[in-house]
């Protein structure tokens, strides 16, 4: 099991769990950002597990301590949605609440908005170092991850600025929307393309090797080119001219001992 199959198990777990209880405990606004934290890393496991497992991408030190990033940013995103009772066993509880007073989500919102547009920054990083993107010539499928990054902003703006009005109400089931066409029309097509871009590049590789051994055959006069070199070097004509000029070549003990001696 490698580094990121742990990592990003723990968090997948954790995020169900907080998905699961806001939705029973009719708390919307906590389902919402549970379903973006879901998405993304549902997104992030399927990615990177097809890159490195797959496409057999070097896994460097770089990009572990990306992941190590990632989880950290994730597990307070965790935190944010569940201060007391998640499976992290962390109590992040407030004084204040603890003594009684109400929960409030828009205290937290804005901060949880944060540590997402920030653990997406480190996921464009993350591709760049992996070179997700190196050899494919589609503008579009390279911008869609960068464009992305834009309603994550656009959330965490209106979490700050106006963390009661409407376009808030609007912009959080509009996020999770786009997530989850990002993670299954985007991202499960994408995979599937790259897959059969490096199925092709790796069925080329293979017709291009018996070519190659052919013209290294060819090139050191070995295997099938040493009798083309043979009729090369010791044409019928100088053979007939060796015995006497005549059309048809007179074969005899002579002969062949004089062949022995010339080869």
């Amino acid at each position: 099991m490698t580094f990121y199959n742990i990592i990003f198990g723990i968090l997948f777990l954790c995020a169900v769990r907080e998905l699961l209880q806001a939705w029973f405990d009719r708390e919307w606004v906590r389902f919402w950002m549970g379903a973006v934290l879901t998405m993304l890393i549902s997104n992030d496991i399927l990615f990177t597990s097809h890159l490195i497992e797959e496409r057999h991408v070097p896994y460097t030190i770089a990009m572990k301590l990306s992941d190590l990033l990632d989880f950290v940013l994730l597990s307070i995103g965790v935190l944010m949605l569940s201060p007391r009772g998640n499976l992290l066993g962390v109590d992040a509880q407030r004084s204040d609440v603890a003594k009684g007073a109400a929960p409030c989500h828009a205290r937290r919102e804005p901060s949880f908005w944060g540590l997402i547009c920030a653990y997406w920054c480190v996921c464009l990083l993350w591709d760049v170092l992996g070179g997700a993107y190196d050899g494919d010539r589609l503008v579009w499928r390279r911008s869609i991850p960068y464009l992305f990054f834009i309603p994550l902003l656009a959330t965490w703006c209106l979490s700050l600025g106006l963390p009661r009005g409407r376009l808030l109400r609007l912009a959080r089931p509009t996020v999770t929307l786009l997530a989850a066409l990002y993670l299954l029309a985007f991202k499960a097509p994408e995979i599937n393309s790259l897959q059969q871009a490096a199925d092709k590049r790796e069925m080329a590789a293979r017709r291009a090797q018996p070519s190659e051994r052919k013209r290294e055959v060819t090139r050191n006069g070995d295997g099938e080119a040493r009798p083309e070199t043979r009729r090369s070097l010791f044409s019928r004509s100088s053979w007939e001219h060796s015995f006497g000029g005549s059309e048809t070549p007179r074969y005899n003990a002579r002969a062949t001992t004089a062949t022995k001696n010339v080869r």
